[in-house]
């Protein structure tokens, strides 16, 4: 089959490191993720964990509704640094009040802000149609996260190959669970992020059987 990939792509690891557990947000509406990473000062990477980890227990204590995970960056682009994702959004969530914002602010900046050097925000639309699980249940050990950017003009080709792979791996029962999402703030270049939770590092080795691999075999 001859098949060509309309995006250039990057990959990174992620590994877990802590989250705060609210209610869970997913509606079956559009689902917003927004996704902060920090980059800590140097020598500050141990005092910073901590410091988050003491920062999430504040949001629990305070009820917040909302779940936040972190991650470190393990492989890839800006390895080293933290990830703080807060998934299933509606746009409207980000304008309500959750608790007083000043103590939020306080706490935040005694226990973990103080340790970083810069922070970027992104947010991301899930996809249903190209994921093939939902965003519930808790956090897998670690993810793979495959960032892919294509050119004007070229997204729906990116997800009808998306598409066309999703049918291949089923019909050859080699289904990879992930969740899809496209960046909402991305300009005229489609960004788009596959995101695929595992158990460990073993779990690379899946990676291997290459996804041109089983488009050949199982539509020549």
């Amino acid at each position: 089959m001859n098949f060509k990939n309309p995006a250039l792509s990057i990959a990174m690891a992620l590994t877990f490191l802590t989250a705060s557990s609210g209610i869970a947000q997913e509606t079956g509406q559009e689902s917003i993720t927004r996704a902060s990473i920090h980059t800590p000062m140097p020598g500050m990477k141990a005092a910073y964990e901590e410091g988050v980890k003491k920062h999430q227990q504040w949001h629990k204590e305070h009820n917040d509704t909302w779940t936040f995970n972190v991650w470190q960056i393990t492989s890839g682009p800006r390895t080293g640094d933290y990830v703080h994702v807060t998934s299933g959004h509606q746009w409207g969530d980000f304008d309500l009040s959750r608790y007083d914002s000043k103590a939020h602010g306080i706490d935040a900046n005694a226990n973990h802000r103080k340790f970083v050097a810069s922070t970027e925000t992104r947010f991301w639309k899930r996809l249903p149609e190209l994921s093939t699980i939902q965003e519930n249940g808790g956090p897998a050990p670690m993810v793979r996260v495959i960032f892919m950017e294509v050119k004007p003009g070229k997204d729906a080709l990116l997800t009808s190959a998306i598409k066309r792979m999703r049918e291949a791996r089923a019909k050859s029962d080699r289904i990879r669970e992930g969740f899809f999402y496209s960046s909402v703030n991305s300009g005229s270049r489609g960004i788009y992020m596959l995101v695929l939770p595992q158990k460990n590092w073993g779990d690379m080795a899946q990676a291997g059987y290459r996804t041109r691999a089983i488009l050949n075999e199982v539509y020549g």
